[in-house]
């Protein structure tokens, strides 16, 4: 429970989090970042965009696995079908010929 309090140090209102379910587990941003081999500090910006829920006590920031999940699954890279292949710039793109070796 957290006590919100005016400039003058008068209490104004009482916020209490949501109770976790039994079967969700809080993870440290340690421990969130070793599960998806991630610097801590990646970690740390993908709560401040939004990107993972996270839940504060005092100065401990708590992440559901769940909410680890979910951002576990957006962050998956799909292997493309067709291998990529170098192509040669497009001349009306960059305003330069291309690079061609006679001999």
């Amino acid at each position: 429970m957290t006590t919100i309090y005016t400039s003058d140090g008068t209490p104004i209102a009482e916020y209490v989090p949501p109770p976790l379910t039994a079967s969700e587990r809080l993870l440290t941003v340690r421990e969130a970042s070793h599960r998806l081999s991630l610097p801590a500090q990646t970690i740390y910006d993908a709560i401040k965009r939004g990107d993972i829920e996270a839940r504060h006590y005092g100065r401990r920031v708590l992440i559901p696995s769940a909410a680890l999940a979910t951002f576990g699954q957006a962050r998956t890279v799909r292997a493309s079908p067709v291998p990529l292949r170098q192509q040669e710039p497009d001349v009306r793109r960059t305003g330069k010929r291309p690079y061609v070796r006679h001999g």
